[in-house]
């Protein structure tokens, strides 16, 4: 299965943003070639395949890693999904 991951960018050189994943310490590599506007150091990516598919809105971002950190169901009180999403714990619906 392929995911897309939110990234901070960190620096900027050649079209090519060197990104955080999350709070860790690991980096990537984002060719910037498709977005129309340049991020700057600091914003948030939704990168996938070494693309940066589009600059994320802060709040998005935090909440995307929080449900990946978590395993948490994205649809609240919906036990039928949150069972047909693979590897999902079978107590990840989200405490309201």
């Amino acid at each position: 299965m392929c995911l897309a991951v939110p990234a901070e960018v960190i620096r900027i050189a050649d079209g090519v943003a060197t990104c955080r994943l999350g709070e860790g310490q690991s980096l990537i590599r984002a060719s910037l070639m498709l977005l129309p506007d340049l991020p700057s150091p600091g914003d948030q990516l939704m990168v996938h395949a070494g693309f940066a598919l589009r600059i994320m809105d802060p709040a998005e971002a935090e909440e995307t890693l929080r449900l990946l950190r978590g395993g948490e169901c994205p649809i609240e009180g919906d036990a039928t999904a949150c069972a047909a999403i693979p590897g999902a714990p079978a107590n990840a619906l989200r405490k309201a």
